[in-house]
């Protein structure tokens, strides 16, 4: 579309090249072949001034490829390779072909200036991930075999042993989640191999029936295996179309398809390539104004997106180093997409329909526009606050005792987002509420009570009336933010005590700033009193 002319352009096809136009779109497959046959040697090798490699850390940087030859045939023309995943091995090496990276461009980069996607993570864990899982003696599995007793762990589980209960699980989750978002939000599941992928999708049509009675397509597995489901690609792709909705595979959607609509990103998969990693979060980052696509979900089952925290994931874009071998092969998973591999058990593959599987966790994290993730959730939120008050008494002392300005910003540090539990929850209720209620299962009271008990107090009774005057504006201060808001005298600076004179007429109407700190710390302490 930036071409004025576009008859200046063409799409290589029937290994032709025809001389007459400027800009050349190739694959490298039409490009070569039989050595005698080569179709890039129709043209001389000075003819092209520019080479643009798109996804230049593929064959292109191995120096044993046959792609290669292409590239050394037009050595005199700029070479240009372009990645979001350089690559570097023993036999690999995008800098020994192209030399040091020259522009780069991070994730972090893109969101912030607005051409990227932001998102969110939901990790969520399964007792049986999180806890491991041992059979008992001499336990049969549905094909009659005898399971191996061991501790089976994340990364065995869909590759050694399957839990069938575990499969549902994660597909309720997946229809919960979109069911409280939006259920047509397009959404891939990437699963451990291709009869992952078709148990989950069966997982997901059972726990999707009434949608799938709509249009069968709502959930399809799409894996270079399934004819059907390839067919329904180009559908998943495009914009404007329903269907299909939910997608699951292994291997084949985690690179080289463009999914502008892509919501919502499952990961029920190890993964331990950066490079990988990268690609199949790249699913989600397409923005799409028109269509209200603003950020993205990732719902991570295996802990994949830990590798968030890794300083190689949007750092300098120089080197991912990931040892030998190609990125698409690693040793927990199978080697390519249809050939679900051998190992020493001979990819023997237990099956069990008898265990039970919960999920017993779910960690937010929200990526904040400073490039920091921002930790919010219910199960672990206890266990943060408890980091720091194992009992809810040692909070109350704490609260009633010291700066809560400082307790609220330590709780903050340790992960607590209180502006989204204070979003959840609502303003009726004070951030000590919030905090009881969330980390201690202690019930609320609403800051309106709160307020009333203390005017229904002997002490406030007695209060001369320009004192209480004053007090009654506190109450009004503490119902729209928070009692740390009052706790510090510079609130006579706000709008609302101008009628008195502003700052120094209104301390001074108190009594000066010792009988201030006296006033309100009995009003503190009869809030929250028993």
């Amino acid at each position: 579309e930036h071409f004025k002319n576009k008859g200046s352009l063409v799409k290589v096809e029937n290994r032709k090249l025809d001389p007459a136009y400027d800009v050349y779109m190739a694959l490298y497959q039409q490009l070569t072949g039989d050595e005698n046959l080569e179709a890039f040697r129709q043209f001389q090798p000075e003819f092209f001034d520019l080479i643009v490699v798109d996804e230049c850390h593929r064959g292109s940087a191995d120096e044993n490829s046959q792609w290669r030859r292409i590239l050394d045939y037009f050595k005199g023309a700029i070479h240009i390779g372009m990645t979001a995943t350089p690559k570097e091995t023993e036999d690999i090496s995008n800098r020994h072909y192209f030399g040091d990276s020259i522009y780069t461009y991070s994730l972090k980069q893109g969101i912030d200036d607005g051409f990227l996607a932001p998102y969110k993570v939901l990790r969520i864990g399964i007792d049986k991930d999180l806890e491991g899982y041992i059979p008992e003696q001499g336990k049969i599995d549905i094909y009659g075999q005898e399971v191996e007793q061991r501790v089976y762990t994340s990364k065995d589980f869909d590759r050694k042993i399957i839990i069938d209960q575990r499969t549902m699980e994660v597909a309720r989750k997946i229809t919960d989640y979109l069911k409280s978002t939006d259920r047509y939000s397009k959404t891939i599941v990437f699963c451990v191999d291709q009869e992952h992928a078709d148990r989950m999708r069966m997982a997901l049509v059972n726990e999707n029936a009434d949608m799938c009675a709509i249009d069968s397509r709502y959930v399809m597995r799409i894996t270079s295996d399934d004819k059907v489901g390839k067919e329904q690609l180009d559908h998943f792709a495009d914009n404007g179309s329903k269907y299909p909705t939910i997608v699951t595979t292994s291997e084949l959607l985690s690179t080289g398809v463009d999914i502008q609509m892509c919501k919502v990103i499952v990961l029920d998969q190890m993964i331990n390539s950066m490079t990988k990693f990268k690609q199949i979060i790249g699913r989600g980052t397409r923005l799409v104004w028109d269509r209200d696509k603003r950020y993205f979900s990732i719902l991570d089952f295996r802990k994949a997106t830990l590798l968030f925290s890794d300083p190689e994931f949007d750092g300098t874009a120089t080197s991912v180093y990931i040892g030998d071998g190609d990125d698409d092969v690693l040793p927990e998973e199978p080697p390519t997409e249809g050939d679900p591999g051998e190992e020493e058990d001979n990819g023997k593959k237990y099956r069990v329909n008898d265990v039970t599987a919960k999920i017993i966790s779910e960690i937010e994290l929200i990526y904040g526009p400073d490039g920091k993730l921002i930790i919010n959730h219910s199960e672990n939120l206890k266990q943060l606050i408890a980091a720091v008050y194992p009992t809810f008494e040692d909070f109350k002392k704490d609260w009633m005792s010291s700066d809560k300005k400082t307790i609220i910003n330590n709780l903050e540090e340790q992960g607590v987002d209180f502006s989204r539990l204070k979003e959840k929850i609502g303003e009726d209720v004070d951030l000590y509420d919030i905090i009881a209620m969330s980390a201690y299962g202690i019930d609320a009271t609403l800051k309106s009570e709160r307020i009333s008990h203390v005017m229904d107090s002997e002490f406030y009774i007695q209060l001369k009336p320009h004192v209480k005057e004053v007090v009654d504006d506190l109450f009004a201060v503490y119902q729209k933010l928070d009692v740390f808001e009052i706790e510090n005298i510079q609130v006579f600076k706000l709008k609302r005590f101008e009628k008195n004179g502003g700052f120094i007429p209104t301390v001074k109407k108190i009594g000066g700033k010792q009988k201030y700190n006296d006033l309100i710390k009995t009003i503190v302490h009869i809030l929250y009193e028993e």
